[in-house]
């Protein structure tokens, strides 16, 4: 890595308030075809690098919209269901954004859609 990249990375670590190994392990790497976590190439359609999914009850927890925060395991193809609350995840909308502010801008918020059967363990 070059310096300069050293320098942006632990820059990072440093607003997020985490060390820079734990902010290298729960950052993905996009790339023109794939991505990388964890130092393992997967597929685009595998992890998402986009916000496109949201747990209703995790945002409202995280605070006002200037808080919320996206859950990696929400960008997992198979993960469909929040880990925490057993609700559906609801779709953004978008494409392309990459924070859930932009994903949502003025849309409201789904109404949380419980699940009868248990949540898998991710």
């Amino acid at each position: 890595m070059s310096p300069s990249g050293e320098r942006g990375t632990s820059a990072f670590s440093r607003f997020v308030q985490q060390s820079l190994d734990d902010a290298q392990r729960s950052a993905i790497r996009v790339f023109p075809r794939g991505v990388e976590f964890r130092g393992e190439a997967t597929s685009k359609n595998f992890l998402l690098p986009q916000a496109k999914r949201y747990c209703a009850f995790c945002l409202a927890e995280d605070g006002g919209r200037l808080d919320w925060r996206f859950r990696l395991i929400w960008g997992f193809r198979h993960v469909q269901r929040c880990d925490r609350h057993g609700i559906w995840l609801d779709i953004t909308g978008s494409s392309t954004a990459i924070n859930l502010r932009r994903a949502l801008h003025d849309k409201p918020m789904a109404a949380p859609v419980k699940v009868k059967d248990a949540t898998p363990a991710y």
